[in-house]
């Protein structure tokens, strides 16, 4: 929620960036302000407060507030304070910036982790495994991370295919209710752009959808059938790389495969191991 938050700081609606943006800067003593002062001292209304903890999913600000201390409290016990989008500065020696890295790849795994519903989870995994085809949408570099899923299912016998930018049009075309479409997309919300140009024809065509994307991403997670959260702390326009993104799309992914796996535990193990041997022999 924090994040959603941040990115209404710059929301095109007056109101929403005024009051997201006094939220992020009075966070640490919110809870000593009553509706009226925040409504005061961010020169909107209580309405327009009521209205946007409702646009963000809750019955009220009586709801909203506890949600938002508790968010708050999480993020105080659980994350270092390192700046995801710039982890490292060019005073940093070969260490420090190695622990960093490795502190700012472990939150993001830990915080997809804590929100990955156990339930999403199983039904995808259910998903690839009745479906005829599965299909990952995906533009660099998480292209790259369906590849090494895609590896990893071939090696239990599950065939998934890595659609090719500039065919997702034709791929996602043909495909129908008995396919499974995997699309990431941290964003998840550029209609005009691929892969999500294409969820009204998957919907049309009545294919399920798995979506991987951010709490932002309304526009995939409105049409997907289901979601799996990315987490990540990083800012789109001035982080130095993918490094806390690309942890949590992979942590998800190798998740799905676990999951896949233990639905034929002892078959997929004897299927992996067979495959390695025969492997090793043919070399």
């Amino acid at each position: 929620m924090l994040d959603e938050i941040k990115a209404l700081c710059q929301s095109k609606q007056s109101s929403k960036s005024a009051i997201s943006t006094f939220l992020m800067n009075h966070l640490e003593n919110i809870e000593q302000l009553s509706l009226e002062e925040i409504a005061q001292q961010s020169f909107t209304s209580k309405a327009s407060l009521v209205r946007f903890a409702q646009a963000l999913g809750f019955k009220g600000w009586t709801d909203f507030l506890p949600a938002l201390i508790a968010e708050r409290y999480y993020a105080q016990t659980h994350y270092s304070g390192l700046d995801h989008s710039l982890p490292f500065s060019d005073e940093d020696d070969l260490a420090t910036i190695v622990q960093k890295i490795a502190t700012i790849e472990k939150e993001s795994i830990q915080e997809t982790a804590d929100k990955l519903d156990p339930v999403d989870l199983e039904r995808a995994a259910g998903w690839l495994q009745e479906a005829e085809r599965v299909v990952i949408f995906g533009l660099t570099p998480n292209e790259y991370l369906a590849h090494l899923f895609k590896r990893k299912m071939l090696s239990i016998g599950k065939s998934v295919q890595v659609a090719q930018a500039g065919e997702f049009g034709l791929t996602a075309a043909s495909l129908d209710e008995n396919d499974l479409a995997i699309i990431i997309s941290y964003s998840g919300n550029s209609s005009s752009m691929e892969p999500l140009r294409y969820l009204s024809l998957l919907k049309k065509q009545r294919v399920k959808i798995l979506g991987l994307t951010s709490e932002n991403g309304h526009l995939l997670r409105e049409a997907a059938d289901t979601v799996l959260t990315i987490c990540t702390r990083e800012d789109n326009y001035k982080k130095i790389g993918n490094f806390s993104t690309e942890e949590s799309i992979h942590f998800l992914l190798n998740s799905l495969y676990a999951t896949y796996f233990k639905k034929d535990y002892f078959a997929n193990y004897v299927r992996k191991i067979n495959l390695a041997a025969s492997l090793e022999e043919n070399r």
